[in-house]
């Protein structure tokens, strides 16, 4: 079964070398329209070719927009190159920010009048302060404002500018990032960017990075998140920049104690031949690093991937493991066995081996598992196959542990935020660094932040759970965090964002086979 789909695509890839190298789109073209896999290949391009030519677009635009919307191929070309183009000269755009936004909103392709879309973009704009064609082209960019109704934007593209010390450029891609910011009352917005930057030297860019992977962090003062950065990169031994990185890519992190954390960068400093920043980054990467790892345990593995890839010295292997730190957390013999897997199964070089083990070491290390493995660890973890194996391809750290380690850590983790360990697991998926740190860590930081904010343990685990880039917040200014009132506020905006993401994950279930609509009443429903 599987050669013959192999076949099947390779056939694909053949009639269509125009997405050969865009893997998404073709996958998304034949998973969108599955009939389409039966069909002779020169037959789909063709259909391709007469879309594209009806939209005026290439065939790679117009195999996009079939990806994205369904049904599509299965009307004349003639009809979808009129719609879109009825579409665009409606919103006063070109045909390619229509197709953007249809791709954005594959919903909206049932809407048979696009008066009805106009009239929903224009009192969008309105909302926004922007001309119809920036917003037009910015729901294009974004689909989740879609899923935000206009009665419910609180605040203008200027005033998020005004109080977040942002330009009109930052505050619209800002935006852009994080829709549910519209939602958000005026008084909720505390934190200038600017303000922070000139405090700590952060960039704008980083620190609007960091705002739209934790975006209750608007509800805090300036000075607290200036003495977070500024203390704790002090703490540390990097720059507060340093600092913004880790609250934004791997803030729980910070549930493991300070000692444990400090010690685990001077290894990795040593073992890596590194500065501070560049382990941080590396823990960061793969946050197991912190336990049961020594500088012998580590120059051993660094030595052994010289060895499996071929490289030429210590150096070019410790470059690697800095690169990609995901091929230091697996025994040698598993990064051996998934090297010579791949390269059997691929007939490629070591030079191959070692581009998937980069790009993705996750899916280069899963090959080394037997189906009845994965089959095991889903009914000890009470998980799908397809859930375990995404766990561990995602963090295959997980590999050096067993089910029932990983088991007891979901169900600990399950009993200190109060859901199922199947919810736990997506959790992990989330911050890795929790599957990492043993959970008996982190129910003391819990317990900690408890008593210093003077809120429940169910409280804290909330905010380790959903705002966790408070921890680095917490570990600096933690009186004044009480005193001011901020834990409310973050927790308000941090209930936003999760309405409205949930909103827009229920909306792409209902796209998934749209009806012919003629009301925007009916596509809210």
């Amino acid at each position: 079964m599987y050669a013959e789909g192999a076949e099947r695509l390779r056939a694909f890839m053949g009639a269509l070398p125009e997405l050969a190298e865009q893997e998404a789109v073709l996958g998304g073209l034949l998973g969108a329209n599955p009939e389409l896999v039966a069909e002779d290949p020169a037959t789909v391009r063709a259909a391709l070719e007469a879309l594209a030519a009806a939209l005026g677009v290439n065939l790679l635009r117009a195999a996009r927009l079939a990806a994205r919307v369904p049904g599509v191929l299965e009307r004349p070309a003639e009809e979808a190159g009129a719609k879109v183009k009825a579409m665009a000269a409606e919103l006063g755009t070109d045909v390619d920010a229509a197709l953007d936004l249809y791709a954005a909103q594959p919903g909206i392709w049932a809407v048979s009048q696009p008066s009805i879309i106009r009239d929903r973009l224009d009192t969008l704009a309105g909302k926004l302060g922007l001309p119809l064609r920036n917003t037009v082209a910015l729901v294009g960019k974004q689909a989740l404002l879609w899923v935000i109704p206009p009665s419910h934007i609180q605040v203008s593209l200027r005033d998020i500018a005004g109080c977040c010390g942002l330009t009109d450029a930052e505050a619209e891609e800002l935006v852009a990032r994080v829709p549910p910011l519209l939602a958000v009352e005026k008084r909720l917005l505390k934190l200038s960017v600017a303000a922070v930057s000139a405090s700590s030297g952060v960039a704008a860019p980083a620190l609007l990075e960091l705002l739209s992977r934790s975006l209750g962090l608007v509800a805090l003062p300036a000075p607290l998140l200036s003495g977070a950065l500024e203390g704790l990169a002090a703490d540390l031994g990097v720059a507060p920049e340093h600092v913004a990185a880790l609250m934004a890519q791997q803030p729980t992190l910070l549930c493991a104690q300070f000692g444990t954390i400090s010690a685990a960068l001077e290894t990795l400093e040593t073992a890596l031949q590194c500065d501070r920043p560049q382990a941080l980054a590396v823990l960061c990467a793969q946050p197991c690093l912190m336990y049961e790892t020594t500088v012998d345990t580590l120059v051993s593995r660094i030595q052994s991937l010289a060895t499996t890839f071929g490289l030429p010295d210590a150096d070019a292997a410790r470059a690697l493991a800095r690169e990609q730190p995901a091929l230091m957390v697996v025994a040698p013999a598993t990064v051996r066995s998934a090297a010579s897997a791949v390269g059997a199964a691929l007939g490629g070089s070591l030079a191959d081996c070692l581009a998937l083990a980069k790009s993705d070491p996750g899916s280069f290390m899963m090959v080394t598992l037997q189906d009845s493995l994965i089959e095991a660890w889903s009914g000890r973890l009470q998980l799908e196959p397809e859930e375990v194996a995404r766990l561990l391809s995602l963090q295959p750290a997980l590999l050096e542990l067993t089910a029932t380690t990983l088991k007891a850590r979901l169900e600990s983790l399950g009993a200190l935020f109060g859901v199922p360990a199947e919810i736990a697991a997506q959790l992990v998926l989330k911050h890795p660094a929790l599957a990492a740190v043993p959970p008996n860590a982190t129910i003391t930081r819990a317990k900690n932040v408890s008593m210093a904010l003077r809120i429940s343990i169910q409280g804290a685990a909330g905010i380790i759970a959903k705002e966790p880039a408070m921890l680095a917040v917490l570990t600096h200014g933690i009186e004044e965090v009480r005193t001011s009132g901020a834990t409310d506020d973050v927790g308000e905006v941090g209930a936003i964002y999760e309405y409205y993401t949930m909103e827009w994950l229920q909306r792409q279930y209902r796209e998934m086979a749209p009806a012919r609509l003629t009301s925007f009443s009916a596509l809210d429903s």
